[in-house]
């Protein structure tokens, strides 16, 4: 990620700063020096969403650097006079944005949003316990550069509260209806914290993707992804590549197309090629023959959760800086860390917990000479192990 100052008004000569190799830290690289002098009424170093240091006229700081980007923001001021510089040193790596719930993961993952140095005005919010719904959500978090936070259906969960007010966002999204997040959470809990909600719901599984695509797509989406509806790893294990690109995606059953479907794609003639994503046997063939009425059909499936996944990645021949490895059989990681991944650029690629599949080895192989400069892991250790994680650690260079 590339970080461009912005400066509103400059001090002459306001500050004077000397750090060390900051834009490309080496392999294991735990910490940074920022040195220098200052002549400001006030100045100070803010790494991510860490407490401000403050900088005296003459100042020789050392912070700490955690695997992945660390962006550092440089605030001086001279009476009415401000400067403001910032850098994102990347230290080559795996950061896990773990915890010991779903719900706890998920404010992992938020909080990295807020340390690259986005201030979502919208939070969305859907159910830790079904991906029914908020599987579709991630290209419009994306596009918001906006968290997808994770509650317990009935009850605001207490991590998930303090986010929501540590964030102050003006609007609160619940994605699904009451039986995924409870009318007593959008009537009552939410409206406490000082905050607009809306709730987007269709009446099934199918009806609530188009609702929300309606929100994503532009007078220039010309794609669509479509997947089954009748399982998660299908759609989650591309939805953030389709958060990066600024495509909806749709759901179909698994021998027919759904109206809510139908009519979103009439409705939008410009989505000329259909994306189909996940396993060959997810869907009948007459699936396939029937989205041909509405489009040309590009068929990415695989034989395997794995196939499907990373076919669909060498599809649109990217080549990311930075992967995110999400648990393959479980819906949360890959659901919350979708709009970290798609925001900074990446993509996800799936796993058991214990060990790679050929498929998503050879691809992370295939990327080694790009460079990747560090990957991301949205689950704790009991979805993703720590045997794992350090063998993940080997497909980023030195």
């Amino acid at each position: 990620m590339k970080i461009s100052p912005s400066p509103r008004k400059t001090a002459k000569k306001a500050v004077t700063k000397i750090y060390d190799e900051w834009d490309n830290p080496a392999k294991g690289t735990t910490s940074i020096k920022f040195s220098g002098t200052t002549n400001g009424d006030t100045a100070y170093l803010t790494k991510g969403i860490e407490s401000p240091i403050s900088l005296s006229s003459a100042f020789s700081k050392t912070l700490g650097l955690t695997k992945g980007p660390n962006l550092i923001a440089l605030n001086a001021t001279k009476k009415s006079n401000e400067v403001l510089d910032s850098y994102n040193p990347i230290s080559p790596g795996i950061k896990r944005l773990g915890g010991n719930t779903p719900a706890e993961v998920s404010v992992s993952v938020s909080k990295e949003i807020s340390s690259l140095g986005y201030k979502p005005n919208t939070v969305y919010l859907t159910s830790d316990q079904s991906w029914v719904h908020g599987l579709s959500a991630i290209p419009l978090a994306a596009k918001d550069k906006a968290p997808i936070l994770l509650t317990d259906p009935n009850t605001l969960s207490a991590v998930t509260k303090s986010e929501i007010q540590r964030i102050k966002p003006q609007k609160v999204v619940i994605i699904g209806g009451p039986g995924s997040v409870s009318s007593e959470i959008e009537t009552n809990e939410l409206p406490a914290l000082g905050v607009e909600v809306e709730r987007i719901w269709g009446t099934t599984r199918y009806d609530t993707p188009p609702m929300i695509a309606e929100r994503v797509i532009n007078e220039e989406t010309t794609g669509a992804f479509i997947a089954t509806g009748e399982n998660f790893e299908d759609a989650l294990s591309v939805a953030s590549l389709a958060g990066q690109l600024g495509i909806p995606i749709l759901l179909v059953k698994p021998s027919s197309v759904p109206d809510a479907t139908k009519s979103f794609l009439e409705s939008h003639p410009q989505i000329e090629t259909l994306f189909v994503v996940g396993k060959t046997g997810s869907l009948d063939d007459s699936v396939i023959t029937e989205l041909g009425n509405y489009g040309n059909v590009d068929d990415l499936r695989g034989t395997t959760r794995y196939d499907g996944n990373v076919n669909a990645l060498y599809h649109f021949r990217l080549r990311p800086e930075h992967i995110t490895v999400a648990h393959g059989w479980t819906f949360q990681g890959m659901l919350t860390g979708g709009p970290l991944t798609a925001i900074e650029g990446g993509v996800t690629v799936i796993s058991n917990s214990q060990s790679l599949s050929d498929p998503v080895r050879y691809y992370l192989l295939d990327n080694q000479d790009n460079p990747l400069n560090y990957m991301y892991i949205p689950n704790g250790t009991d979805n993703i192990s720590t045997g794992l994680e350090n063998d993940l650690d080997q497909y980023i260079p030195e």
